[in-house]
C-alpha cells in the first residue's frame, strides 16, 4: 500500500470481481478513477473495507512469467534443461 502524510493509504482493491483504485479511511475505501500519482480522484462510489480484497497499489506493465520451474510440475517426466521465460500482457493479469 502506498502512504501519504496528507491523503491516507492507498491501494487497489478487488471488489465484485473488479479491480479498482483505491484509497483505504478508516473502515471505508472510497473508489478511485485512476491511480492517485496520475491524479486519479474519488468516484463519489465507496465499500466497506471487508467487503474487499487490498492489492498492491502498483498498476503491472508487463508480467514476466516462468514454465517448468517447479520439479513437481513435471512428476514422472524428465525436467527441462532450461527453464521457459515468457512474457503476459497487462490485460490477462488482471
Amino acid at each position: 500500500m502506498l502512504k501519504t502524510e496528507t491523503d491516507g493509504i492507498f491501494c487497489r482493491c478487488l471488489l465484485e470481481g473488479r479491480i479498482h483504485c483505491c484509497q483505504v479511511i478508516g473502515g471505508t475505501v472510497p473508489i478511485l478513477d485512476h491511480v492517485p500519482w496520475d491524479g486519479g480522484r474519488k468516484t463519489g462510489h465507496h465499500a466497506l473495507l471487508e467487503t474487499v480484497r487490498l492489492l498492491h497499489p502498483g498498476v503491472p506493465s508487463i508480467i514476466l512469467g516462468l514454465g517448468g520451474a517447479c520439479p513437481e510440475a513435471h512428476k514422472n517426466k524428465p525436467a527441462p534443461k532450461s527453464v521457459r521465460w515468457f512474457l503476459k500482457p497487462p490485460m490477462e493479469f488482471s
